[in-house]
């Protein structure tokens, strides 16, 4: 409803008003459910996790080493379009150390959401 009666002489008023289609109001931002990263070979290590939202299906994914460039990231079913997706991974070509691999996912209203995983490379 628009009313402009604050700014007009009482003659001048003018209301209108419309009602519009049902919004969807998403504030919520995905959750990860248990992520996991473990050495894989001597220079690799495979992440797993799951990351769900409860409002809106998840529309982007992606992954960075040790605060590097993110990589786009494909879920396991190869198709980014529902609200709870799995993904497994890996990263090779670590040298010795420790290595923080960090995992964001947005929702369709974008919400993000970011878990991290250490893996030791001996």
């Amino acid at each position: 409803m628009a009313n402009d009666g604050l700014s007009n002489p009482e003659k001048r008023v003018m209301t209108a008003e419309k009602i519009s289609k049902q919004v969807l109001v998403d504030n919520t931002a995905p959750v990860f459910k248990g992520l996991t990263v473990v050495q894989a070979g001597k220079d690799g290590a495979t992440v797993k996790t799951t990351a769900t939202d409860a409002v809106s299906h998840l529309e982007s994914a992606a992954y960075s080493v040790d605060s590097g460039d993110w990589k786009m990231l494909d879920p396991v079913d190869g198709l980014l379009d529902q609200k709870s997706e799995d993904f497994a991974f890996d990263v090779k070509g670590l040298s010795a150390g420790e290595h923080v691999i960090t995992v964001r996912v947005s929702d369709g209203a974008g919400n993000t959401a970011a878990a991290k995983g250490v893996v030791q490379i001996k």
